[in-house]
């Protein structure tokens, strides 16, 4: 979100945070709130009622994004578990394979 809103400032002002860093742009919008930050940044570039297509756009991507999130990561967390219980479950019928084999031998 933070990058889509100094992409939609430049817009309006291309030197927009042309000396600062993007670590810097991202901990001064996280430090503030987003909110504040952007009604801030909106203000110091002097973008109005024209900017309010752009924002609004970013605002919906972003809700979009948070309502999905949760989704995202069962999503992520179930691929996790698999990728570990497939591998852990193939060494361990190794290891039975192997014991199997050895108690043979005796």
């Amino acid at each position: 979100m933070v990058f889509a809103v100094t992409e939609e400032v430049r817009r309006y002002d291309g030197l927009a945070f042309v000396g600062d860093s993007p670590e810097k742009i991202f901990e001064a919008a996280r430090s503030r709130g987003y909110a504040p930050w952007i009604a801030r940044i909106r203000k110091a570039y002097r973008i109005g009622k024209e900017g309010d297509d752009g924002f609004g756009r970013i605002e919906r991507d972003y809700r979009q994004a948070i309502e999905t999130l949760t989704m995202k990561r069962l999503k992520l967390s179930g691929r996790l578990c698999i990728a570990w219980v497939v591998p852990m479950g193939l060494l361990y019928a190794a290891g039975g394979l192997i014991g199997w084999i050895r108690q043979g031998k005796s």
